[in-house]
């Protein structure tokens, strides 16, 4: 009788412990499961769906046409200003200032170029050939038309102007610096 009593007691603790492994397998999954949603490595590796990626895509259109509308506005705030300055100025009073560049010189033109085209490509600061390609290739992979291509025809038509304007900014600056 001890004999049996000692293979079922055996029996009985090595069921106990199995259970207990796959309990604590199960929390561990879990666990693991819940932190990986906050991380940066596991957003970038996220599967986006077709709604998501259409929101983004929505999204960072508005947002580009929000910039330009600012970057519009202080822009006409200052020729306003410029103006009004202009007008209010006595001649007898000041000297002549230099000759200012007005809104149809060519380097006018050429500064308000690249600040749109800056815009377009999210540049900050000094223009290097490796920045202009890796913001170049962030934004084609953004909005390339094919990666729209079931998402409806406005936001195709949406992701071929921005591809379009995108194109047009990366070769300006890749003329402009002989990249």
């Amino acid at each position: 009788m001890p004999a049996t009593f000692d293979f079922v007691s055996v029996l009985l603790l090595l069921i106990a412990a199995v259970v207990l492994v796959a309990l604590l397998l199960s929390m561990a999954t879990l666990w693991w499961r819940s932190r990986g949603t906050s991380t940066a490595s596991t957003a970038s590796r996220r599967h986006w769906t077709t709604d998501d990626h259409a929101a983004r895509i929505h999204q960072a259109y508005f947002a580009k046409e929000r910039k330009a509308r600012a970057i519009r506005q202080r822009e006409r705030q200052a020729r306003e200003r410029r103006t009004r300055t202009a007008q209010h100025t006595d001649a007898r009073f000041t000297t002549e200032p230099p000759e200012p560049e007005t809104a149809d010189s060519p380097s006018m033109r050429l500064r308000h170029t690249e600040a749109r085209y800056r815009a377009v490509l999210h540049l900050e600061g000094e223009i290097t050939e490796t920045s202009l390609r890796r913001a170049y290739l962030r934004l084609i992979a953004a909005y390339h038309p094919d990666r729209v291509a079931g998402l409806g025809i406005k936001l195709q038509h949406l992701a071929e102007e921005e591809t379009k304007r995108i194109n047009e900014a990366y070769t300006f600056f890749r003329d402009r610096y002989n990249f």
